[in-house]
């Protein structure tokens, strides 16, 4: 896979956990769909390949963390 392909892809992740854990309140969906667009726009002048990776493998860590550690999206607290 590309590594373009590989950024979008743990983007969507991360979108797909945030909709799963705040399913239920549209506020803070809204608001973790923000976070999350706003650090990849942050960060979307990255050139170097092994930042971008690194980069990639966070995003991945924390979609694992987020279905793990909120089970089904029930509260997280």
């Amino acid at each position: 896979m590309s590594l373009r392909g590989k950024v979008l892809g743990s983007y969507r992740l991360l979108l797909r956990a945030c909709q799963n854990l705040c399913r239920d309140d549209l506020v803070a969906l809204n608001r973790a769909r923000a976070a999350i667009k706003e650090e990849y726009n942050k960060h979307g002048t990255v050139e170097n390949e092994q930042e971008i990776e690194e980069w990639v493998g966070r995003a991945v860590d924390a979609e694992k963390y987020v279905e793990t550690s909120c089970g089904t999206g029930r509260s997280c607290q």
